[in-house]
């Protein structure tokens, strides 16, 4: 990828991160033969709106600063240091300007169906600590990004008090990409980020579908098992499980 723009605000580097941890996954995948070529198609969609808004930005931040008007001067060098030392600015600017606040939800590959929470399709996985059991294991507590792999997908089943029936229709329905999908029940933590959980996930079951890149490309509740089934019949090829190498 490439990028012609300012160096204002540091953007180059975190933009180069982003398009090859959104594109790699994909290629692997479509080159293994375990996903359908149209799948390369949503690296565009994904990226290019960022891009486009990172232009933006970078443009105007080095045209203010460039800008040779005295009182655009006198605003610049005063109001801009005030406004860079409040506390919801400067989360707000880190995370911006880290890409860690960007999303996908416009693209064909992220699908949402209600399920309680703020988290959507597009979203950024939340990187929290929570209670994570894999293959009905004992439940540890740990951080979300140490369940995620950038090789496969990542099944979250959120809030199921017994995940037994939902798993059992999940491995009937999405028999064909079994070697692609891990599947972990998680809960909130008995630490201060319950709350946090909560915020994300709300408090009814769901299932969240957490990409290669930390992006959940498919949230929605027990009731749209077949939907996600349909979800990775479209993007993955259905003899995926034969070509693991």
């Amino acid at each position: 990828a490439a990028h012609i723009h300012s160096p204002a605000g540091g953007q180059g580097m975190n933009t180069g991160i982003q398009d090859m941890m959104n594109l790699g996954w994909k290629l692997a995948l479509v080159l293994k033969g375990q996903a359908s070529p149209e799948l390369l198609d949503t690296y565009q969609e994904d990226r290019l709106p960022v891009m486009r808004a990172i232009l933006s930005r970078t443009e105007g931040m080095t045209e203010m600063m460039g800008n040779e008007n005295p009182l655009m001067r006198g605003i610049f060098n005063h109001l801009v240091p005030w406004l860079g030392n409040l506390d919801f600015i400067e989360e707000n600017a880190v995370a911006r300007i880290s890409q860690l606040a960007l999303n996908y939800r416009d693209s064909s590959l992220s699908v949402h169906h209600p399920a309680g929470g703020s988290l959507r399709a597009g979203d950024r996985a939340p990187e929290l600590v929570l209670r994570a059991a894999i293959h009905h294991k004992k439940y540890e507590e740990g951080r979300l990004f140490s369940l995620l792999s950038p090789s496969r997908f990542t099944l979250l089943l959120i809030n199921f008090p017994d995940s037994s029936p939902i798993e059992a229709q999940l491995i009937k329905a999405l028999e064909p990409w079994r070697q692609l999908i891990v599947n972990v029940q998680v809960e909130p933590s008995y630490g201060p980020q319950r709350k946090q959980y909560r915020d994300y996930f709300g408090m009814r079951p769901s299932v969240v579908l957490i990409r290669p890149d930390a992006y959940v490309g498919f949230r929605g509740n027990e009731r749209y098992i077949n939907k996600l089934a349909e979800y990775c019949r479209l993007w993955l090829s259905p003899d995926a499980n034969l070509r693991v190498a």
